[in-house]
Parts: C-alpha cells; structure tokens; sequence
C-alpha cells in the first residue's frame, strides 16, 4: 500500500498534474476502495492529483461499499483539503436519441430519424454511451 503511493507521488511529481481514471467502481473490492482513500488523503504528495471514478448508479444502493466510501469521502474531504464532485448521466429518452440522430446523421428525415431512435432506445435502454456505439 505505501509503495503503491510512492510510486504515485512519483508520477504526480513528474506528470503533474496526474489524472486517475477508474472505471466500473461498482464492483471495487473493500481493498481497492482502501487505496483510493489512501491516495486522496496523502497529505504529503505536494503534486496535483485528481482521481475520477465511474460506476453505474443502478448498481449502488446506500448499502454498498462504493456508497459507503463516498460517504465517508465527503466527510474527510474538509480535513485533507480535497473536492468530492458527483455528476450524473442520465438515461436518454427519446429526444434525446433523436436529437444524437440528427447531430450525427445531418440529412436524416423526421419519419425516419424517429423509427430509429425507438429502436435504439430498445436496444440501449437509454445508455448514453450505448446509444453512440449503436449508431
């Protein structure tokens, strides 16, 4: 654990300033949710260092451990001087796809633009990121 924040430091200090990127935090082990408080309050590194997590929110309920660390996150953050920032990306509902279908597909009718974004909200669910990659 402390040679994994060294080795941060170390890469905060020649990469500053250092962006983290974890994905799927849903599914973090008590272990890795650990280190990434251990990270945040390392009131030693001097170097810039923003950590950006990503998780489902379907997936975490005020039970889990994710939910419970960004919790605790929040009231630590005072103390160590860091920010804790919460955005949400809702689903999309059928404006908002045909709204992606005619930014991307310039010339496409309203008749048609509308049969498929019904299929692409069948398909997708309203995942923004789903919707991209079907299209």
């Amino acid at each position: 654990k402390h040679a994994f924040r060294l080795l941060i430091r170390t890469f905060c200090g020649h990469f500053a300033p250092m962006v983290l990127f974890l994905d799927d935090l849903q599914w973090a082990d008590v272990s890795s949710l650990q280190m990434i408080d251990y990270l945040i309050c390392d009131t030693e590194n001097e170097s810039s260092l923003m950590i950006i997590g990503a998780y489902r929110s379907d997936d975490v309920d005020e039970n889990s451990l994710l939910h419970n660390k960004i919790l605790a996150l929040r009231d630590k953050s005072v103390t160590y001087n860091f920010h804790v920032t919460e955005v949400d990306f809702p689903l999309f509902d059928i404006d908002d796809v045909m709204a992606t279908i005619k930014a991307i597909f310039l010339s496409v009718k309203e008749d048609d633009s509308r049969s498929l974004a019904e299929l692409c909200l069948k398909r997708t669910l309203g995942n923004p990121y789903f919707v991209l990659e079907f299209l």
